[in-house]
């Protein structure tokens, strides 16, 4: 019964994304720890993902600026 509520909590708590893509993954984690592990890596993934598109798109925004300021003297 214990393991029931948290396995919902665990559920309820994720997102819907990472849920999908566990549950949809060719070998789909069967216990609570694959859950979580896996659970874990694709988030990590995703947000070392995000802070580099984020990095790259500043990089880019700079060089426009630069461009800009050039243009304006």
């Amino acid at each position: 019964m214990r393991g029931d509520l948290w396995w919902r909590s665990l559920r309820g708590g994720m997102n819907g994304g990472i849920r999908r893509k566990l549950m949809e993954s060719k070998n789909p984690p069967v216990s609570i720890e694959q859950w979580y592990r896996r659970a874990t890596a694709l988030d990590r993934n995703w947000r070392e993902n995000r802070r580099e598109k984020e990095r790259i798109r500043g990089k880019k925004e700079t060089g426009v600026q630069k461009q800009e300021k050039t243009i304006l003297l």
